[in-house]
């Protein structure tokens, strides 16, 4: 009994802890340039971790960052009981900080902050910049990444 009330609350804490999920590849899909902010939200089904305004060049630009899952690696976790024991998957997913930039309620660009940093659009490598100095000034110990 106490086996089995331990692996339901293994698994329920296991549940919570990927509640954050990440947004993927194939779940941007349906993104396009000047789409507006809220349809976006609607597209990607949830709300950014954090959005900033940053002013440049005389307009207000909203950029918002979603982790995106980069990575998924499963393996097999033995747990070791009076009984004999039981194996349970085990999956982590690792995530790096996505960028979505809006102008007048405009989706403008998106990417990872070193693809932004190389954009042909000079609007997004100058944003991109923005966005890095913004980081640097309120995280300076990690180099301005958040995580």
């Amino acid at each position: 009994m106490q086996l089995r009330l331990a692996l339901v609350l293994m698994l329920l804490l296991c549940a919570i802890g990927c509640a954050r999920v990440a947004l993927t590849m194939d779940k941007i899909q349906g993104i396009h340039i000047q789409q507006p902010y809220t349809a976006f939200v609607d597209c990607v089904g949830r709300k950014p971790l954090s959005t900033w305004t940053i002013d440049y060049r005389d307009r207000a630009y909203r950029i918002a960052k979603y982790p995106m899952q980069t990575g998924k690696a499963t393996y097999m976790q033995y747990v070791h009981t009076p009984q004999g024991g039981y194996s349970l998957p085990q999956t982590i997913v690792t995530t790096d900080d996505f960028y979505f930039v809006f102008r007048e309620d405009s989706l403008r660009c998106w990417g990872f902050l070193h693809e932004l940093h190389r954009s042909d659009h000079d609007e997004c490598r100058d944003l991109a910049l923005e966005v890095q100095r913004l980081l640097d000034a309120t995280n300076p110990s990690k180099g301005g990444r958040s995580q």
